[in-house]
């Protein structure tokens, strides 16, 4: 069901959702679904209230291609969007997911030319010994200059002796997060990601990240690199590669892994 209003809506049942925490995550063939009840509401031009509960999901991963519950009893969210200016903007949100853990989380982001900061901070509230405790730090510079847009990230965690921050329902929303790796459950994380794109043409775009991922112990130590290709066959038709390689110092988990993706929009 999906009921709209004057200054918003509400929506009813299956669902994608694309707020920090839960999201669609769509890095396969497969994006996050949602069994919930969502409300969007805009207070002014510039500030958008949203609020729900997420049931169940299913998708990439959440590891089962039919709904499964969402943390117990389910994941309520509620959401602050302002936008300042065009060229500043920022958002806070709540999330309680039951029995296991409550999240702050808030960003901004600034743009000025071609230069764009932001930064973000996410902490964590542990229920019942999940795992799940401690505070996230994040910066992000990117740089436009002719064809090519450069890019650096971090993110660095703060926490207790095997607790760490966690995803959510999704991919989460942290600077530093790869094809493959992110600071999901890496305790004290430190991350790094740089970046380059290169824009051929209105339609060919190609792009290589480098990052970085560790614990506090440096029993995790992974080096990943992201080569990615992407061509804009017409407005509906978009064709892309992904080439991951993964070095894990702390492992033999090493891998490379190569994903194409075709999207047809209609």
């Amino acid at each position: 069901m999906h009921y709209e209003f004057n200054n918003g809506f509400i929506r009813l049942g299956r669902q994608k959702l694309d707020n920090p925490f839960i999201n669609t995550d769509d890095i396969r063939m497969f994006s996050n679904t949602f069994s919930a009840g969502w409300l969007n509401v805009n207070l002014s031009k510039s500030l958008t209230l949203e609020a729900g509960h997420v049931n169940t999901w299913a998708g990439f991963d959440s590891e089962k291609d039919l709904f499964s519950k969402a943390s117990d009893e389910g994941v309520s969210a509620l959401g602050l969007n302002y936008k300042h200016s065009e060229n500043l903007s920022t958002q806070g949100w709540y999330y309680h997911f039951d029995q296991n853990y409550s999240l702050l989380y808030a960003d901004m982001s600034y743009s000025m030319g071609k230069l764009e900061l932001a930064a973000q901070f996410g902490s964590y509230s542990e229920d019942n010994s999940s795992g799940t405790d401690g505070s996230v730090v994040g910066a992000s510079i990117t740089y436009s200059i002719g064809p090519f847009t450069l890019s650096a990230v971090m993110n660095s965690g703060s926490n207790d002796d095997g607790k760490s921050a966690d995803l959510g329902l999704g991919g989460g929303n942290y600077y530093a997060a790869m094809d493959e790796s992110t600071i999901s459950g890496l305790n004290d994380a430190e991350a790094y990601v740089l970046s380059v794109e290169y824009a051929a043409s209105d339609s060919f775009t190609a792009a290589v990240a480098a990052g970085h991922f560790e614990n506090n112990d440096q029993s995790t130590r992974i080096d990943e690199t992201n080569l990615i290709l992407g061509y804009s066959v017409s407005d509906s038709l978009n064709l892309e590669l992904i080439h991951t390689t993964v070095d894990d110092a702390g492992s033999a988990n090493d891998f490379s892994r190569q994903t194409a993706r075709v999207t047809y929009s209609f």
